[in-house]
């Protein structure tokens, strides 16, 4: 099989084959070896960091590190079909092989040395076993595979080649669906609030309450706001969902107040993405402006991370919603590495402390540690005129410790599971009307 059979079909630049050629060749591939009983692994690579080349190198020079990992390619793989997809994408289809692993490890140690200067090039590289079902032949698809499976392993250090499976297509549709059906989810209630009791360790209270999102899909089922906030947050579409929160928690909070019943402080979890994508401060003046309650009864958790990934919009932000009246809390403190800097700059109302890190308080020579570093951090918020959280309490020792330690709150399954978010629930939760 020729694989450069006339220029129609060729790079210009790289002189491999375009997609479309790839394809036709690939199938002609994958029918030769179906054919004889076999299979075919069709290869997706991709530069890692490739925009890092482009910023640092001019046009040619780019150019040419690509014509140069295309030769390598070609070379490596002179027994199948080599494809230059578009800027640093190249796929390959050769018979299967049950080596193949051990020659993409020598094709990445040779392109990874073939440029001279600093920058080092990792080839990543995603791959799929091909073999015809009962629909017939499909290469484009099993290009597409090898691809995604690639995607899955970009920026994953130590990682260098992953084969597709059906998992990855189902977390890629659950992926598309999260993203593109998050409108439909909001309008039509899949996507709900729980409230988290929060509890005054002293006197052994509900004081307020965590509003944590869940996701009931009607195809899907339960998605956890672990896989649904992250999926968001890529897309950077996560302000949304939290505007949606934010508005739930102000409207449940007038209800609360139209019932009789004294509310209490509800707080909101945030991405640092909210302060990028849309003005924070004014959102929350707005949502609790209509729904007609004071700011106080909103609090809002960042996390700890968020304060190093955009630091200043954030901080800005922070500012600016402690300026109207709300209170904001540091989550997983100690976690992101900049807190400590960020607190000597900057005032919060209260950080928290995850005790999911501290299960054996006391009982050994690690929880003692643990014990020791809890102790310091509440001593730190005290000096500081901070209250400190603690969540995931799960033991009556961990509560017993914290109480002693002279932490203010906690929150965890010792203390009940999530309030469903119909209102009757709520109210009940924080007692009769007066």
């Amino acid at each position: 099989m020729d694989k450069r059979s006339g220029q129609a079909g060729v790079d210009a630049l790289t002189g491999l084959l375009d997609r479309d050629e790839f394809v036709r060749q690939a199938t002609e591939l994958i029918q030769e070896q179906a054919a004889a009983g076999e299979g075919v692994d069709v290869c997706a690579f991709d530069i890692e960091n490739f925009n890092l080349f482009c910023s640092q190198f001019v046009s040619k020079h780019t150019d040419r590190i690509l014509r140069k990992v295309a030769a390598i390619i070609d070379d490596s793989f002179d027994d199948g079909v080599v494809s230059h997809l578009y800027s640093d994408h190249f796929a390959v289809a050769v018979p299967h092989d049950e080596d193949l692993p051990d020659r993409i490890d020598r094709l990445q140690d040779d392109v990874y040395g073939c440029q001279p200067d600093k920058y080092a090039i990792v080839l990543k590289c995603g791959i799929c076993t091909y073999v015809p079902d009962e629909n017939g032949i499909d290469a484009a698809a099993a290009l597409d595979h090898a691809r995604m499976a690639c995607a899955e392993i970009m920026n994953n250090f130590g990682v260098d080649y992953i084969y597709y499976d059906e998992l990855m297509l189902r977390q890629a549709a659950l992926r598309n669906h999260i993203v593109s059906d998050m409108d439909e989810a909001l309008e039509q209630g899949y996507v709900h609030l729980r409230y988290q009791p929060i509890m005054d360790i002293e006197k052994v209270e509900c004081c307020a309450f965590e509003a944590l999102a869940s996701w009931d899909d009607p195809t899907y089922g339960a998605i956890t706001p672990g896989t649904f906030i992250k999926v968001l947050e890529k897309a950077r579409q996560v302000h949304r969902v939290d505007e949606f929160v934010l508005r739930q928690v102000c409207s449940y909070q007038r209800g609360v107040i139209d019932c009789g019943v004294e509310p209490l402080p509800v707080s909101v979890n945030l991405s640092d993405l909210d302060f990028e994508l849309c003005d924070m401060p004014e959102l929350a003046r707005e949502a609790c402006e209509e729904a007609g309650i004071e700011p106080g009864l909103v609090c809002f958790e960042v996390a700890d991370s968020a304060l190093t990934a955009h630091s200043e919009k954030v901080l800005e932000g922070v500012k600016g919603l402690r300026e109207l009246g709300h209170e904001v809390w540091i989550d997983d403190f100690g976690s992101g590495g900049a807190t400590f800097g960020v607190l000597r700059d900057e005032h919060f109302d209260l950080f928290k402390v995850d005790m999911g890190s501290f299960d054996d308080v006391g009982d050994t020579d690690e929880g003692k540690r643990g014990q020791l570093i809890v102790e310091s951090l509440i001593n730190t918020a005290k000096s500081l005129g901070m209250r400190t959280l603690a969540k995931r309490v799960e033991t009556e020792s961990q509560y017993e410790f914290l109480r002693e330690a002279g932490c203010d709150l906690a929150q965890g399954h010792l203390f009940g599971e999530p309030v469903p978010t119909d209102l009757d629930s709520l109210i009940e939760a924080l007692g009769e009307p007066e």
